[in-house]
């Protein structure tokens, strides 16, 4: 792989640090609107910030504490302590989660598991039983309702069917059983099951039906994203090379398409038809955080390469006016995805991305667990 690749240059440390420090400052600001109580969901550029998004601000944690782990230094710790706190006292008051921005809402299984990504992340790095018995709470909630297909469909988005990008909630939840030693008996089979069965039902392409909230319609890249990194993910944990090759096919069809059309469309419709009268620069982040995953296990040097190139593409779009340090859903910002809004979201995967291709170009290694 050639040393300095087009765009690389965003990953020196002087562009890291700016990027990522108004990224966090613009999260700061989405915190402290609400009083320190939760990270609002988005910034819309006509109404304001909206109300703290629980599912969000789950894995948005899970962002500050890998920053703390490679830059020990309170600014990072000290925000990850202050939302887990809010998230306890939110359970603690209604003894579960509310899906979605407002806090009435019945509870969701994925924003429930986003959730438990963070707070186990919070029970790794601090040990502190505060957090352990919310996390075991829900981690059993979530295994007793995906148990049976009928709560299963009544607590997700979609409607009359199961979302592909359930399968970032399946790799959740292996990693909090491995993380706190917790039993899944037989429940690891029905685990197993869902991933095995999203692979087996997709095209010779790597398309699925299923990858948005809607069957056979246009798809965000975010929807698109999660899914990939689900399946990948939950496939190092288990040590199964299938799971590796899948995400692999799938990838490389978006890689084509983003050599073609120089850019990552919006959204795609079914197999892998690009529309690109927008860009979605909340799937550009995930999808170069992806590639950069898939550099780490293969050593593709055209994964490394494209993932710089939509990390370039999203840091372009950083907003240093309207919503200083934010990222629009959609360019241009009327775009379908998130229309007029800076999600929290695009900022917490931006900071994902730009952490796992800084620490890459640094030469630092990552256990990859034998894949």
């Amino acid at each position: 792989m050639e040393n300095n690749p087009p765009g690389n240059e965003i990953l020196r440390h002087y562009h890291f640090f700016s990027k990522t420090d108004a990224g966090f400052n613009w999260l700061a600001r989405s915190i402290a609107v609400n009083g320190g109580k939760g990270s609002s969901g988005y910034y819309h550029i006509l109404k304001g910030w909206s109300r703290p998004y629980p599912e969000t601000t789950g894995y948005i944690i899970s962002t500050y504490l890998d920053y703390y782990k490679c830059f020990p230094d309170r600014k990072y710790f000290k925000p990850a302590l202050d939302l887990g706190k809010w998230l306890i006292e939110l359970y603690a008051n209604k003894q579960f989660f509310p899906g979605g921005i407002e806090l009435n809402n019945r509870p969701l299984v994925f924003d429930s598991a986003q959730i438990l990504q963070g707070l186990t992340s919070l029970y790794d790095i601090t040990k502190d039983p505060y957090y352990k018995d919310t996390v075991i709470k829900t981690f059993e909630w979530l295994i007793e309702t995906i148990s049976d297909s009928e709560k299963w469909l009544g607590r997700s988005l979609a409607q009359g069917f199961i979302p592909a990008y359930h399968s970032r909630m399946i790799w959740i939840l292996l990693d909090t059983a491995n993380s706190l030693d917790l039993k899944l008996s037989g429940k690891y089979n029905f685990l197993n099951q869902f991933i095995d069965d999203l692979m087996d039902r997709s095209s010779a392409q790597g398309w699925l039906e299923n990858y948005g909230i809607e069957l056979n319609r246009s798809v965000s890249t975010h929807f698109i994203a999660y899914t990939l990194q689900g399946i990948l993910e939950y496939g190092v944990l288990t040590n199964n090379r299938r799971h590796l090759q899948w995400v692999r096919k799938a990838g490389d069809r978006v890689m084509n398409t983003i050599r073609q059309k120089k850019m990552l469309a919006g959204q795609f419709y079914p197999e892998w038809n690009a529309d690109t009268r927008f860009t979605c620069p909340v799937g550009n982040a995930q999808f170069s955080l992806l590639f950069g995953r898939l550099f780490e296990l293969t050593e593709e040097p055209d994964y490394y390469k494209t993932a710089v190139f939509l990390l370039n593409r999203v840091a372009k779009r950083q907003s240093r006016f309207i919503s200083n340090g934010g990222i629009p859903g959609s360019h241009p910002i009327w775009g379908p995805y998130q229309r007029f809004k800076f999600p929290n979201w695009a900022v917490k995967f931006f900071l994902d991305a730009y952490l796992k291709l800084f620490m890459i170009r640094g030469n630092i290694k990552v256990q990859v667990n034998g894949l």
